[in-house]
């Protein structure tokens, strides 16, 4: 680990290296899912699914604005959120 963490460092400005560090930082931002637009992340399709089995009640336990508890309500008709 010592040597590659060598090779590395000395290769800070190289092109190849900055392309690698580029795309590990692409890898990790798609890891992370930092996309919060429900309709391409994949929340959405998620709770089309849920609402398929009709659930009554649904624990929201986010603390932001609201904008998940609404699009709750709007998919699935019969809920009750706590």
């Amino acid at each position: 680990m010592g040597v590659l963490r060598t090779v590395f460092r000395r290769n800070t400005h190289n092109s190849f290296f900055k392309a690698l560090a580029g795309f590990g930082r692409s890898m990790n931002r798609f890891y992370e899912n930092k996309n919060y637009d429900s309709k391409s992340n994949g929340e959405e399709l998620l709770l089309k699914k849920l609402a398929k089995l009709n659930p009554r009640i649904v624990f929201d336990g986010g603390v932001n604005i609201g904008k998940y508890s609404k699009l709750l309500r709007i998919t699935i008709k019969r809920l009750v959120l706590k």
